[in-house]
């Protein structure tokens, strides 16, 4: 009876450290897709961005990169949050951006069609 008590206290064990490693492994690789796609858009439109926006997305980029070194996925969840709300304006500008690019092409009788 305490030896099958034993086995599945260790299985218990051996799950929730299954699950801890799965969701920090979720976490980063989450994060890096945000990464990425940041660093993308900085390179290719950065000049949309005023300073202090630049400087705070830049902030949280290497917050999340330093965390993403680290073994807190709670940690890494938020910070890859934080990165979203922080370039949700920045994602605005680009797609404002495209479609002005876009539509700056055409003549009014090409809309309607």
């Amino acid at each position: 009876d305490e030896e099958v008590e034993t086995m599945l206290e260790k299985s218990l064990e051996k799950a929730q450290e299954d699950m801890a490693d799965r969701m920090l492994i979720e976490s980063r690789n989450e994060a890096e897709l945000v990464i990425k796609a940041t660093e993308k858009a900085l390179d290719e439109s950065d000049y949309l961005l005023g300073e202090t926006e630049k400087t705070k997305i830049h902030e949280t980029l290497a917050l999340l990169k330093k965390a993403c070194e680290q073994t807190n996925h709670k940690t890494i969840v938020n910070l890859t949050e934080q990165l979203n709300q922080d370039t949700t304006g920045f994602a605005e500008k680009i797609l404002n951006s495209f479609a002005q690019k876009t539509l700056s092409h055409k003549k009014i009788a090409e809309l309607n069609t």
